[in-house]
């Protein structure tokens, strides 16, 4: 009797494993059907920048003023640079870090899907790529029903401050380079920094700015040493990242608060596990590649006034939001689906 009950245990854990692998490769199709689209995004965004009638009427424009930002304070930087060159920079920079992103930190995009069948598992955290895509689509959806939510019981979230289409485009594309300093890297890389510095010499503890856990555990410093005061700071950037919201940007409404906290707060995790090019690009998601969909479908109609109404008509707009809506649910069982994996194998990776 035992015998059968153990075959029959046996064929509906390979059912289920059968299963899983099944889940693991549509949501793998998901992900880099998300990946190509993410690249595709560069193209949309340098096209509607230098190459459209609304782009040519302000690329030559001066941007005179941006902030950066040293340990959440804002400090202005004064620039005769045009909109054009310093939209071309940081484009220039986000490519590299696509590049670097989708080959590690551990593996790359298809290290990780040679993997899945050895270990039962989607390692996503093996790979930033496949990281951001789960978390971007995962809180895309968090943050609009939280917005929903809000809307209904008179907490608006607000606007964006207002500027011209392309302005406000380069503007957020700024952001998650100057915001990634100025509240993960000087915060949370600092603290990282003046833990190992009783460890190893300054230009090994500088390491710690690039990924923070993986410096801290390559110097055998034990997680009890540091867990608590790394967890405190990541929460501590993540409040000051929401309020900074408010109090730099006054076309915010209060509701923008709490989701801009739960953003700082992923954005430093996923910093301080991940490293620096992963919480970049997980920003530029929601500043850069949802922008580009959106103002490229504004500048098709070559008009300043009609982006949301332009947005809402656009095939493209409305194919990306599609992918994500899709994404996120499949990243949600993905990562369930991991945790019963684990549970029946007793390893547990990421």
């Amino acid at each position: 009797m035992s015998t059968v009950r153990g075959m029959a245990k046996q064929g509906k854990g390979k059912l289920f494993r059968a299963a899983f692998l099944a889940y693991a490769y549509i949501f793998a199709a998901a992900c880099l059907i998300m990946i190509t689209t993410m690249f595709f995004s560069f193209v949309l965004g340098g096209y509607t920048v230098f190459n459209t009638e609304l782009g040519n009427r302000e690329v030559a424009n001066p941007i005179t003023l941006f902030p950066i930002f040293i340990f959440g304070v804002p400090l202005p930087i004064f620039s005769t640079a045009s909109l054009g060159d310093i939209f071309a920079g940081v484009w220039s920079i986000f490519i590299l870090i696509f590049a670097i992103t989708i080959n590690g930190p551990k593996r790359s995009i298809l290290g990780v899907l040679r993997r899945i069948r050895k270990i039962n598992k989607f390692p996503f955290y093996d790979n930033n790529a496949f990281t951001v895509v789960t978390y971007f689509t995962i809180m895309i959806m968090v943050f609009s029903i939280m917005e929903f939510l809000q809307n209904q019981v008179g907490l608006p979230t607000g606007v964006p401050p207002d500027n011209t289409p392309i302005r406000a485009f380069t503007m957020l594309s700024i952001a998650p380079i100057v915001e990634e300093l100025g509240f993960r890297v000087t915060l949370i890389g600092g603290v990282a920094f003046f833990v190992l510095l009783g460890r190893s010499n300054r230009s090994s503890s500088l390491k710690a700015l690039w990924r923070p856990s993986t410096f801290l555990e390559e110097h055998s410093i034990h997680p009890s040493e540091y867990r608590s005061l790394m967890y405190l700071i990541i929460v501590v950037s993540g409040i000051f990242f929401g309020v900074a919201h408010l109090a730099y940007g006054t076309t915010w409404g209060i509701g923008k608060l709490p989701t801009a906290t739960i953003a700082g707060i992923l954005l430093g995790w996923i910093y301080f596990k991940q490293g620096f090019p992963a919480a970049v690009l997980l920003h530029w998601s929601f500043n850069f590649l949802s922008g580009s969909y959106v103002y490229f479908a504004c500048a098709l109609t070559a008009s300043i006034d009609t982006c949301e109404q332009a947005a809402g008509r656009s095939l493209l707009v409305n194919y990306f939001e599609t992918l994500v809506i899709i994404t996120s649910i499949l990243a949600v069982g993905m990562i369930l689906l991991n945790r019963r994996m684990g549970r029946s194998t007793g390893s547990l990776e990421g």
